[in-house]
């Protein structure tokens, strides 16, 4: 049976080998559980509610948490940190590399792949792209490839895709994903050597460059449309130049129409954006604005990565439970702290349907159901106050995590100790408070 030991201050871990929960004075604030047949560990943030949120792909999430409590215990964050990816290290499968960071031992835990990508130095990323974690679950590159491609993997791919996440690694640089999404987006009758062309691109480009879940699909879209020697021409010259894969997916997006319509397309990322510019030029469409003087600058060195520092007004997107709001499918992970806590008789809870934001609108006499498709596109978050199991006012807040507004009944202004609260349950959770306060 698992044993619970202190490891810092009121810090304490309860673990069994394949599975660990760090408590803090007794209450659960996350858990790492191994999934079945796997190296990989589900990381999860305990709720205040006593649900776990899975944050595998934000794994700086608990660390972040872990900071702002022993902040509002008065201890010494980096001390309870240190304390933690310490314990959970032992998680690691034989032959990993420990590391003293909880940030990157967290995703290390979470995705496999990864510790190979560790073992040459090289950092884990503070976000896991959607498109890619299932992929990095995978024990070996062999499945992840069949994984991530829908092809069997050869000996060249294997080479291209271990050389593409290893080569040119030094202790704390931050890996991308940018060449893995460019290739395998290409066509499956494309040769393979042109797909292990783009897998051995210059992959040390910052986050910014990673793809959204949209420009992977255009890249599926448009990619039939080009010949293969232009295509991964283009796909080349886009991974010399951290702003290249935004160049190839917006230029390719606007060019769409153009290139099937028989036209000979560029070969060149600057080609394909003039193209671009005499299309939405025709069209009336907005052009992009035009590249600074001396044009793309090939290659550049990679920014140096900060050290991780504890900013608890800024907090990753992370899915919520499907009970919650249909149209809304992500919360930042302060907000649903929120959900649940209590400070004296004030307790606080998220609205979990665009139904309850209409009843919260007539219990309050206000225009809270105005808000809903704010919230749906993830413009502001609502989130209730009650006194007693009464809602009596509600707060807004913006996608930046800032208090655009705190009202009460019809609008009027809170009473200091509903706003004493307030404050007292933002800061918890590290949103700062309320404006104005200290």
């Amino acid at each position: 049976m698992p044993q619970r030991r202190q490891i810092c201050d009121t810090l304490e871990v309860e673990s069994n080998g394949r599975s660990a929960t760090l408590f803090n004075e007794g209450r659960p604030l996350a858990s790492f559980r191994g999934r079945a047949s796997s190296d990989a560990f589900t990381v999860s943030l305990v709720l205040p509610t006593g649900r776990e949120q899975d944050v595998s792909r934000n794994p700086r999430t608990i660390g972040r948490l872990l900071r702002g409590e022993a902040t509002r215990l008065r201890r010494d964050p980096n001390r309870w940190f240190n304390a933690a990816a310490d314990q959970l290290s032992e998680l690691l499968a034989d032959g990993a590399e420990p590391t003293t960071n909880l940030d990157d031992t967290c995703a290390l835990l979470a995705f496999p792949l990864l510790r190979s990508i560790s073992a040459v130095g090289a950092r884990p990323p503070a976000r896991i792209p959607a498109w890619v974690a299932s992929a990095l679950r995978q024990p070996h590159i062999d499945t992840a490839f069949v994984e991530l491609f829908g092809r069997p993997i050869t000996r060249g791919l294997r080479r291209a895709m271990r050389d593409g996440l290893l080569a040119g690694a030094t202790t704390g640089q931050i890996v991308s994903f940018a060449p893995l999404a460019i290739a395998s987006t290409m066509p499956y009758y494309w040769p393979v050597d042109h797909v292990a062309t783009v897998l051995r691109g210059d992959e040390w480009l910052p986050p910014a460059a990673w793809p959204s879940d949209q420009q992977r699909a255009d890249l599926h879209r448009i990619w039939p449309l080009l010949p293969h020697d232009i295509g991964t021409r283009l796909a080349t010259e886009s991974l010399e130049t951290p702003t290249g894969p935004d160049m190839l997916w917006s230029g390719l997006r606007l060019c769409e129409t153009l290139l099937g319509t028989g036209h000979t397309p560029p070969t060149t990322i600057i080609g394909l954006h003039q193209l671009a510019a005499e299309d939405a030029r025709r069209q009336r469409l907005p052009v992009a604005a035009p590249e600074p003087p001396g044009g793309i600058q090939h290659r550049p060195q990679p920014p140096q990565q900060p050290a991780p520092v504890f900013q608890p007004h800024i907090a990753p997107q992370i899915d919520i439970a499907a009970s919650a709001v249909p149209e809304r499918t992500t919360y930042c992970v302060n907000i649903e702290l929120l959900d649940g806590l209590t400070d004296g008789d004030h307790r606080y809870s998220l609205p979990r349907s665009e139904q309850q934001l209409i009843e919260w609108g007539e219990l309050l006499e206000s225009c809270i159901a105005d808000y809903i498709p704010a919230v749906r596109a993830g413009r502001s978050s609502i989130v209730g106050q009650f006194h007693n199991g009464r809602l009596v006012a509600a707060l807004e807040l913006t996608d930046t995590m800032q208090v655009r507004q705190f009202v009460g009944h019809r609008n009027r202004p809170p009473t200091q100790v509903q706003r004493d609260s307030c404050h007292r349950a933002l800061t918890h959770v590290g949103l700062g408070g309320l404006p104005g306060r200290n």
